[in-house]
């Protein structure tokens, strides 16, 4: 690489040099930023030519602007040689089993640096799908399309526990279970392309470019399909099996999913302790239909095409001991109850606040009745609904509350989930829009803070049971 932007790639050719006619160069590489096509291996990947040279020295100069990062497995080269009298040979793209071999572009050695804190918890969490021990612990949150997804992490001196919330109203299930790993790594699992997450560790936590043998990732479907693997470039390119003794559970709910998962140490081959760090990532696929394509994101943030490059991933840190509740003395319990009462006495003294029309976002979690909450909510939404970057969290965190707990509270007082209504609203709306206006749907599909026309479609007919274009077709109303 001579910058970020720029690559020098040349050949040697052994022969006579007045014998060559021309050089042609090749790379394989994936262009879309945001689209896990179904490719498996790089000489299915889309081939261009990047230059021709028909003098020596054979080299060209290859912009790589335009492209995303790419890691080990994206990227790969091949050359064919032209010469004067006919002949021809061509080289391979090169995808070998060493390490030299591989190619990386790397344009952002380390992305951000975060951090989640994994809580020492005694008793362990039960891996059950529940989620009932993680309500209380620190979490981390992170969007993929119209999912929203929230991750915990605990440890005991055993096991290392994560636990992940997929909020996904539309569910697409592996159709079939190839789970086999063969040496020379011909086959192995495609989950990742249908709806689940996938957990990655640098358990050396060297944030190397290139995988190693401390590097692993297992995968979970939304069925409950399973692979853990090891997967690396050096000593041979090794693939192996990962996580045998790894317990995991996947419980379907009515807006997503949830998956629990507890990794022995034993396998992870690391001793916890207090302040211990190992690389980390978590990695979210959402398939919203058979026929498509999963579309990813991750808790880094980094490009789906350099996934598998541990220098970009965040950090998972083993934080101390959670230390058990011990009961109080009855005159301790006591003297809380006189406080309470004293401090009930003078909250009653307080002058009144201001109408219940004019409550701030902060009174909402602390003094708002149902009906104050359900006007608050409704306001909000009328004036946010139709953006495309609002989801549950921002509105949790206008009104000061706990993503989770806000996300209960809604459904309490609405009867249905936060993307259900929001969805309604936005059709409703739509109904109007196809009805009054000759706008295109895909530019009321923009408006309505819909990412895509084809998911603005799905929803569309999920809630009417036609298409845009037949509702505006058939002139119904309402």
């Amino acid at each position: 690489m001579l910058s970020a932007s720029l690559v020098r790639v040349a050949v040697d050719v052994d022969t006579n040099m007045d014998a060559v006619k021309k050089v042609t160069f090749l790379a394989g590489y994936y262009k879309s930023l945001d689209v896990l096509k179904i490719y498996r291996f790089p000489e299915q990947l889309p081939v261009d030519t990047i230059g021709i040279a028909e003098k020596s020295p054979y080299e060209v100069l290859w912009d790589i602007s335009g492209i995303p990062d790419q890691d080990q497995y994206r990227l790969s080269f091949g050359f064919a040689v032209e010469y004067k009298d006919g002949a021809t040979f061509t080289k391979d793209m090169q995808y070998g089993v060493a390490k030299e071999q591989f190619y990386i572009i790397d344009r952002n050695p380390v992305l951000k640096g975060i951090t989640l804190n994994s809580l020492f918890m005694e008793p362990a969490p039960v891996v059950d799908g529940a989620l009932n021990e993680w309500r209380t612990c620190d979490s981390a949150v992170f969007h993929n399309n119209d999912n929203t997804i929230t991750i915990w992490s605990a440890w005991d001196q055993q096991r290392l526990f994560f636990a992940a919330r997929v909020l996904d109203d539309t569910l697409v299930a592996l159709p079939h279970r190839d789970f086999s790993v063969s040496r020379s790594g011909e086959q192995f699992l495609r989950n990742f392309l249908w709806d689940g997450v996938e957990f990655d560790f640098d358990f050396n936590n060297n944030h190397s470019e290139f995988k190693d043998s401390g590097d692993a990732e297992i995968c979970i479907g939304v069925d409950s399909s399973f692979v853990g693997r090891k997967d690396y470039v050096v000593n041979g390119g090794n693939i192996e099996r990962f996580g045998a003794g790894i317990a995991y559970c996947v419980q379907r709910m009515s807006e997503g999913y949830c998956v629990e998962v507890a990794v022995p140490w034993k396998d992870a081959g690391v001793r916890p302790n207090n302040g211990k760090t190992i690389g980390f990532d978590v990695i979210n696929k959402d398939r919203d239909d058979t026929a498509g394509y999963a579309l990813f994101s991750s808790w880094s943030g980094v490009q789906s095409f350099n996934s598998d490059n541990p220098s970009e991933w965040g950090n998972l840190k083993l934080t101390g001991n959670k230390k058990p509740f011990k009961a109080l003395p009855v005159a301790s319990i006591a003297l809380c109850f006189l406080l309470a009462a004293v401090l009930l006495v003078l909250w009653r003294k307080k002058p009144a606040t201001a109408p219940a029309g004019n409550m701030p976002a902060t009174a909402f979690s602390q003094r708002g009745s149902d009906e104050d909450r359900i006007r608050m909510i409704r306001e909000y939404i009328e004036a946010h609904y139709m953006t495309e970057e609002f989801n549950l969290k921002q509105a949790a965190d206008h009104f000061k509350m706990n993503y989770s707990y806000f996300s209960t509270l809604f459904k309490d007082l609405l009867g249905q989930t936060f993307p259900d209504y929001i969805n309604k609203k936005r059709i409703e709306k739509a109904k109007g829009l196809l009805r009054t206006t000759n706008a295109s749907i895909t530019q009321i599909a923009l408006d309505l803070g819909f990412k895509t026309p084809s998911y603005f479609n799905k929803i569309f007919k999920d809630l009417e049971g036609v298409t845009p274009s037949d509702y505006r077709g058939s002139g119904i109303q309402g």
